[in-house]
């Protein structure tokens, strides 16, 4: 999860700059909610495989470089 979260923070907060703050968090939540859903289903179901959580939680961290950004900058422009 952090190995994503690091190699697209600078990423997410270009996106974040750039686009609706508010979208770009929507997105991300979403993102995040569709991965943890998986990951449990995954449990769930039986036999997660190492490769397919390793995804997931790259996918979770993916969406929380995106996330961090928009709200921080979203926090700032509130204040």
């Amino acid at each position: 999860r952090t190995l994503p979260l690091v190699l697209f923070l600078l990423i997410g907060g270009a996106v974040a700059d750039r686009l609706p703050r508010h979208r770009v968090m929507v997105a991300a939540n979403a993102l995040n909610c569709a991965s943890q859903a998986a990951f449990a289903a995954l449990v769930l179901v039986g036999e997660p495989r190492l490769w397919q959580m390793m995804l997931l939680s790259g996918l979770g961290g993916a969406g929380q470089a995106f996330f961090n950004p928009a709200a921080e900058g979203m926090l700032l422009s509130s204040v």
